[in-house]
């Protein structure tokens, strides 16, 4: 599958909306109590925001904009409506890929439906898991029913580009309950499924039991088991496994995350979201009054900021690149961020003869191998 590399111009936008009812105990986003006093101070703030910053990306090709959380659907339909309302006000976006999050407990078909109308055309359903047990572990509060309706509901509202999130690592996990997800899964009429192994972060109540939890996880082995049992059930169900935790159905590939991984630019609006413009990484404040009040007094939101340096630019997009499973153009790769020094190239040629890389012809990309080692060889190149 091809998988076109970013022009100039091209740009994403991304959405901070941290509203929670609970907050999930592996979780370590910034999230919010679900309040209407939060939602209107967001919204106020963040239309202030995209005048700000409309001469960023007013000129550009918005290629995806993206609304994640938290559980962004609870700001409902009119909210959503209201932010693409004002970006239509400065700039067209009629074939850009627009993706909300939501979670399958709490979204009826009037809701999807008035979400659609809203100029929503991408749903990503934060299922988790098939498995009730595994769901009750993880502290979520919906139920398979819930998301068997879900998908129902999603497709009954005309959407046809559908993503779930599934995890795998998860406490008392086996390669059976494994299974029995991944079956549900190729059943469903779902396009798209990324996977993400349990990590537990600091600051999440996962973490506070971190001893006891690590304990019931499962082994490396039956890790790597999981992720192999993935890659051959969507395989053999017309998935076509383009990034290494990402896998889509009729082309139907993630236009935004994609654009992480070739180091499309991206601005990033609301309290904590990341951008990279410019050369320029930077994170917005991680707090909701601070961040209304820095936009409403036309400060800067941006509490950290660093200009990457040439070759740091370069080591971290050839690393970030690596993670498209049918790899890239080294010459279109140095046309952009400029020719790889001696000592990176002889740390690919090493990776090549360990059989972690694989390079045909211009093209470099990971072999089997090395997608499940991908974290490793990117510490190496970075």
């Amino acid at each position: 599958m091809l998988i076109p590399n970013p022009i100039s111009g091209d740009i994403s936008l991304y959405f901070h909306l941290p509203f929670c009812h609970k907050k999930c105990d592996y979780c370590h986003f910034f999230v919010l109590p679900n309040k209407d006093e939060f939602k209107i101070a967001l919204l106020e703030a963040l239309l202030k925001e995209i005048e700000q910053k409309k001469t960023l990306f007013s000129d550009k090709h918005i290629r995806s904009i993206y609304f994640g959380g938290g559980t962004p659907a609870l700001v409902g339909p009119h909210f959503i409506s209201e932010i693409l309302d004002a970006l239509s006000k400065i700039i067209s976006f009629n074939d850009c890929e627009i993706t909300l999050e939501v979670n399958p407990e709490n979204h009826s078909l009037d809701a999807f439906k008035s979400f659609y109308l809203a100029g929503v055309n991408r749903l990503s359903i934060g299922v988790q898991s098939f498995d009730d047990e595994m769901l009750k572990r993880l502290g979520r509060t919906h139920c398979a029913k819930d998301i068997d309706q879900a998908i129902v509901n999603a497709e009954k509202a005309a959407f046809e580009n559908v993503s779930i999130d599934l995890m795998y690592d998860l406490p008392k996990q086996d390669i059976t309950d494994w299974r029995n997800t991944l079956d549900k899964t190729v059943k469903s009429s779902v396009s798209h499924v990324s996977l993400y192994n349990l990590s537990i972060e600091p600051h999440t109540v996962f973490y506070k039991y971190k001893e006891k939890i690590q304990k019931q996880m499962p082994k490396a082995a039956t890790s790597i088991a999981m992720f192999e049992e993935a890659q051959k059930k969507l395989k053999d169900s017309q998935f076509n496994h383009y990034e290494i935790s990402a896998f889509c159905r009729d082309g139907l590939y993630s236009r935004h995350n994609v654009g992480y991984w070739l180091q499309r630019q991206h601005i990033g609006f609301g309290p904590s979201a990341f951008s990279f413009y410019d050369g320029y990484r930077y994170q917005n404040i991680a707090n909701l009054k601070k961040y209304c009040t820095k936009v409403k007094h036309l400060d800067d939101p941006a509490d950290f900021k660093e200009k990457l340096s040439q070759e740091s630019l370069l080591r971290e997009s050839l690393a970030l690149h690596m993670r498209l499973i049918g790899g890239f153009n080294l010459k279109k790769f140095e046309q952009r961020f400029g020719l790889i020094p001696e000592s990176l190239s002889k740390t690919l040629q090493k990776l090549i003869h360990q059989n972690l890389l694989l390079k045909e012809g211009e093209v470099l990309k990971l072999s089997n191998r090395g997608v499940l080692f991908h974290d490793s060889i990117a510490s190496e190149i970075i």
